[in-house]
């Protein structure tokens, strides 16, 4: 059996496991691109929220610099990622000592970056659990079974290589009394055990296939990639008495790039549905014995 089976608990809940601290594509809270990520082909729509006698926009299709003042919003279609810079100049009056009053030009420029996903189309495989669950992973990737899911906990990796830093992690563990939010929670607590420097974003309830669900995020320093911050996507979700916990998680410089490849796996997450069709598991055996 893989090593990492022994790990407590809380440990599996947090194996392969950070979260988002990344906001949308916005500088100073002036300027946003929108969406945040886009594919070439597709417009982004730039968006400002400062006034000036004069406000100029230079990157992409606007080269060294065009003149939008008076505007707030403007569009450009990037084939590749682009910074956009807004030279904002403007006058202020103020009274000098001696009563007059005086005038000062000033400049302030803003930047935002329009993310372009140039990446390839991805390719899936599908996994199918022991008790019939099912997930979508990339085609490159492999499964690692730390705890295979014949009992009444189990923890599995699809990842392109041992411990990669991008990966999906599946948790599943008896769900006792606890709510999606409270396994939620329990994982968040623990994470300092695993993470450095972390940073946390609201818990946030949803519905998973009509079933209430929850997701979190938190970004942090890894201690097994020193020197990597990493950030990923946290649902959970309660069936049958098991919760399912489902992870995903890439190198926080690139999360707002591959967060639709990472949401497409969990969303294709397919729960079991008749549970007298599972296979007995040693856990059922042993509660049968009893009976």
């Amino acid at each position: 059996m893989h090593r990492l089976a022994r790990l407590p608990l809380s440990a599996m809940l947090l194996i392969g496991l950070s979260v988002l601290a990344c906001l949308p594509c916005r500088a100073d809270r002036e300027v946003i691109a929108e969406p945040a990520v886009i594919t070439p082909g597709q417009t982004v729509k730039l968006r400002w929220y400062f006034t000036g006698t004069k406000v100029v926009v230079s990157g992409g299709r606007f080269g060294a610099g065009q003149v939008v003042t008076g505007k707030t919003l403007v569009t450009d279609t990037p084939k590749v990622t682009t910074t956009y810079r807004f030279d904002v100049y403007y006058t202020v009056t103020k009274p000098a000592e001696t009563g007059e009053i005086r005038s000062q030009a000033l400049h302030q420029h803003y930047s935002v970056t329009a993310l372009v996903d140039t990446s390839p189309p991805d390719h899936f495989k599908q996994y199918v659990g022991t008790r019939g669950w099912k997930i979508d992973y990339l085609a490159a990737w492999h499964c690692d079974v730390s705890t295979p899911d014949n009992g009444s906990k189990s923890l599995l990796f699809f990842q392109k290589e041992f411990d990669s830093v991008e990966r999906m992690a599946v948790a599943i563990l008896p769900a006792a009394e606890n709510t999606p939010d409270k396994i939620i929670a329990k994982a968040l607590l623990d994470a300092p055990a695993r993470y450095n420097n972390l940073a946390f974003e609201p818990t946030t309830s949803f519905k998973f296939d009509g079933l209430d669900a929850s997701t979190a995020t938190f970004s942090g320093d890894d201690d097994s990639h020193p020197g990597v911050r990493t950030t990923s996507l946290l649902y959970a979700i309660v069936f049958d008495g098991r919760a399912y916990v489902l992870s995903v998680r890439t190198r926080a410089s690139n999360f707002l790039l591959r967060r639709s490849h990472l949401e497409h796996m969990l969303k294709s997450f397919v729960l079991p549905r008749n549970a007298s069709e599972y296979p007995p598991t040693d856990d059922t055996r042993r509660r049968t014995r009893r009976i």
